[in-house]
This record gives C-alpha cells, sequence and structure tokens, in this order.
C-alpha cells in the first residue's frame, strides 16, 4: 500500500470532508473511492456510446485489425496509435512535418 500526499485549499477540504462524512467514509477512504470511481467512469463506454462504436464498420474494422495485430506482437503501441496521431509527438501527420 502506498500513501499518497495531496495539497488542497480549505475549501476544497472542507467540501470534501463534508462529503466523506456525509458517506459515513474517512476522507482518506472517500478520496480514494471517488478517484476509483471517475477512473473506472472514464474507462469505460455507455451502451449508447457502444452502439455507436458498433455501428462504424471502419472503426470495427480498424479496432479488431489493431488488436490482432498487439496480440500477435507485431506492433508497438506507439505503432498501433500512428496512424491515428501521426508520427510525431505533437500529432501532426508525416505530410505536415515534410512542409515544415
Amino acid at each position: 500500500m502506498k500513501t499518497v500526499t495531496v495539497r488542497i485549499d480549505d475549501g476544497t477540504y472542507n467540501l470534501l470532508k463534508n462529503a466523506a462524512a456525509g458517506e459515513g467514509r474517512t476522507l482518506s477512504n472517500f478520496i480514494k473511492h471517488a478517484a476509483v470511481h471517475y477512473v473506472a467512469s472514464q474507462s469505460t463506454v455507455t451502451g449508447e456510446e457502444m452502439a455507436a462504436i458498433l455501428k462504424d464498420e471502419s472503426l470495427v474494422r480498424d479496432l479488431r485489425k489493431g488488436l490482432k495485430e498487439a496480440r500477435e506482437g507485431a506492433k508497438s503501441p506507439y505503432e498501433l496509435g500512428e496512424n491515428y496521431l501521426g508520427k510525431y509527438e505533437s500529432g501532426m501527420t508525416d505530410r505536415i512535418m515534410s512542409r515544415i
């Protein structure tokens, strides 16, 4: 188990402390629970979002291809995202960078 120190202003502290008390939790447990809940909710899609994803045949095809390549170890995570983010860290494509 790790210990994390966070600096927050008095208003935020009071808000979190009162929210924790309202749920019968310690402040530390409340912050941990809130952080885990936030990350989990941002890491998943809703039923509506999944339906939209599944309707996009090109996206589904690309996702399946990427998953297959990742499982086979054919490409690194960087290489898999290169088509979407560009070759350079800025996200610019090779074509744009070649003009600069």
